[in-house]
């Protein structure tokens, strides 16, 4: 199963397997605070599914502000609410990426993170 949310400068979608499932983030987000609603409501959606492994891939995400940082920190908190989860990132040698994604291990214990 494949969902998305896409706007112009951006596109993030789910995929779901058997245990396993995959945030991929795509170009660059830009949002205000407010505006990242329908996108935090998307990523929380893909933990309905009780993966036992969710991959946040922001392997070709160029950009993320600071709002849209805090929202997959909040997803991170998520996930350690509901327990059991595993985490894994997938980033690439992007300086905010480098600067704000190991953080998530503060967040969540465990997470795996792999720059390409």
């Amino acid at each position: 199963m494949t969902q998305e949310i896409r706007d112009t400068d951006y596109r993030v979608w789910f995929e779901a397997e058997a245990g396993t499932a995959a945030l991929r983030f795509e170009g660059s987000i830009r949002l205000r605070p407010h505006d990242y609603e329908p996108l935090w409501s998307f990523l929380v959606a893909a933990l309905d599914g009780k993966p036992e492994t969710l991959t946040l891939d922001f392997r070709t995400l160029t950009f993320l502000n600071s709002s849209g940082i805090n929202a997959v920190y909040k997803l991170a908190v998520e996930m350690r609410k509901r327990g059991g989860l595993k985490l894994l990132v997938l980033s690439n040698d992007n300086a905010w990426q480098k600067k704000s994604l190991p953080n998530l291990k503060r967040f969540l214990p465990g997470t795996e993170i792999q720059i390409s």
